[in-house]
C-alpha cells in the first residue's frame, strides 16, 4: 500500500518509517508541503500531525493479520525467531496476547502516551472505534477495488492505485499447508474463552472498518472509471437528497427528500468534488408540484469561482430535472452544484447527478467527495491541507 501511494509523490516528498514525535519534528518545515508520511503510528503522534493533513489507515482480516504477526516474528533473525518457531501460533499468542488485538491497539497508540497490554486494549475498545471516525479514510485489504479507486479519490491523487497481492507469505518460503494449519489454529483459539474474547475485540474494529467500505459501494459503482471507445474518461456521480455530501441551508430533509418552502437562500449545495477538464453536466431532480424562481449554478473553490449559472422558473420546467452543462478549460477543485431560491419557491428535491467527461484522459483528475462541515455553498471556506499521513 505504501509503495502504491508513493508512486504519486517524488522520492524527496515521502517520509516513511516509524512515525514518532521525534522523527516528525525533524521534518517540521516540510509538513506544510505536499508530502506523504507512512509507517507505524507511535504514542502521541496524533498531536504532532498537521491539523490540515489527510489521515488514513488500512485494516486486514483479523485472522490473516494475526498469522502475519506470527510469521513476521518467525522471520526475525537470531534466537527470537527460533523460539517463536518452536512455540507455534497457539503458544505464541498465549505469551503475546497483544498479537490478537494488534489492529485495535494500533488505533489506540496515536492517542495515548503508553499502551502496555491486550487487556488495556480491551478496556479501551470504544476509543479504537471512535478513532476510526476521526480518520479521513479507513479501508480493508480484502476490498481492493475500494482501495484502488476510492482512496486516491479522497487523497486527491492523479490516478488509481496499483496494489500488490495481499498475502506474500509464500514469497518467503511459507507453504500453503503451513498457512492452512495456522488458520485452523486461529479458529481453535477463537473458540477458547480468553483468546476468543480478544479475537472478538479485533473483529469489532475490523467490522467497523468494513462497514465504512460497504457505505462506499454506491459511490464506487458510480465513479468507477471507464474508457469510452474514443478514449474519453467519464464518471457518473449520483447523490440522493439524504446523502451527507448534499446539504441545504434553507430547506429540510424529510423522508429522503429536501423540502423547500418559501425561504430565500441556498436550497441545495454540495458535494465538493474535483472536476477534470472537459464537459460537466449537473442535474437536480424534482418530484411533485413546484413553483418559484431558482438559480442553479456550478462553482469551484468552495463557491468562490462560478463556472456556469442559469435562472429557471420552476413552474415552466417540463419534466422533473433541472439541467446545467458547461465545458471546463482546466481542472477545478472543491466543486459544488448550488440551487439558490427566491422567497416564493416551493419544491421537493430528490437528489443530484453529475456527469463528467474528461477531454484529456492522460491527466486523470480524481473525484474526491468530502462531507462539508458547514454551509460552504454560501460562504467561502479554506481548502484542505496537502499533507497525507498513513499509519497502522
Amino acid at each position: 500500500m505504501t509503495a502504491a501511494v508513493s508512486e504519486y509523490f517524488g522520492k524527496e516528498d515521502c517520509i516513511i518509517g516509524d512515525l514518532t514525535v521525534e522523527s516528525l519534528s525533524k521534518y517540521e518545515a516540510r509538513l506544510s508541503d505536499r508530502v506523504f508520511i507512512a509507517g507505524h503510528w507511535t504514542h502521541n503522534i496524533w498531536r504532532v500531525l498537521p491539523e490540515r493533513s489527510l489521515k488514513f489507515s488500512v485494516l486486514r482480516d483479523p485472522r490473516d493479520q494475526a498469522i502475519s504477526n506470527y510469521l513476521h516474528n518467525c522471520r526475525d533473525l537470531g534466537e527470537r525467531a527460533d523460539k517463536v518457531n518452536k512455540l507455534g501460533l497457539r503458544r505464541f499468542v498465549a505469551e503475546n496476547p497483544y498479537a490478537l488485538v494488534f489492529q485495535a491497539g494500533s488505533l489506540l497508540v496515536p492517542q495515548t502516551t503508553s499502551l502496555t497490554s491486550a487487556d488495556e486494549v480491551s478496556r479501551n475498545i470504544e476509543d479504537s472505534l471512535a478513532f476510526i471516525n476521526h480518520l479521513d479514510f479507513v479501508g480493508c485489504l480484502e476490498r481492493p477495488d475500494d482501495l484502488s479507486l476510492c482512496l486516491p479519490l479522497v487523497l486527491g491523487l492523479a490516478g488509481p492505485l496499483t496494489l500488490p497481492r495481499i498475502n506474500r507469505a509464500i514469497d518467503y518460503g511459507v507453504s500453503r499447508d503451513t498457512i492452512l494449519d495456522l488458520r485452523e489454529a486461529y479458529d481453535e483459539l477463537r473458540r477458547e474463552p480468553e483468546s476468543g474474547r480478544l479475537i472478538e475485540i479485533e473483529h469489532r474494529v475490523y467490522e467497523a472498518a468494513l462497514a465504512l467500505t460497504r457505505r462506499r459501494e454506491g459511490m464506487l459503482s458510480e465513479v468507477r472509471q471507464t474508457f469510452s471507445p474514443r478514449g474519453a474518461l467519464s464518471s457518473q456521480l449520483h447523490f440522493a437528497a439524504n446523502d451527507p455530501a448534499i446539504q441545504t441551508e434553507i430547506g429540510e430533509k424529510v423522508d429522503g427528500l429536501i423540502r423547500l418552502r418559501s425561504r430565500e437562500g441556498c436550497g441545495v449545495f454540495g458535494p465538493y468534488v474535483n472536476f477534470p477538464m472537459g464537459k460537466c453536466t449537473a442535474r437536480i431532480g424534482l418530484v411533485g408540484p413546484r413553483q418559484g424562481r431558482v438559480t442553479i449554478d456550478v462553482a469551484a473553490e468552495c463557491g468562490e469561482t462560478v463556472l456556469a449559472s442559469r435562472v429557471i422558473d420552476l413552474g415552466a420546467v417540463e419534466g422533473d430535472v433541472l439541467t446545467l452543462s458547461t465545458i471546463l478549460s482546466r481542472p477545478f477543485s472543491q466543486c459544488e452544484v448550488r440551487l439558490f431560491c427566491d422567497s416564493d419557491v416551493h419544491a421537493y428535491i430528490t437528489g443530484m447527478d453529475i456527469s463528467l467527461v474528461r477531454s484529456n484522459p492522460a491527466s486523470w483528475s480524481p473525484v474526491s467527495t468530502a462531507v462539508p462541515s458547514r454551509a460552504q455553498g454560501v460562504r467561502p471556506c479554506s481548502t484542505r491541507g496537502s499533507a497525507t499521513a498513513a499509519g497502522t
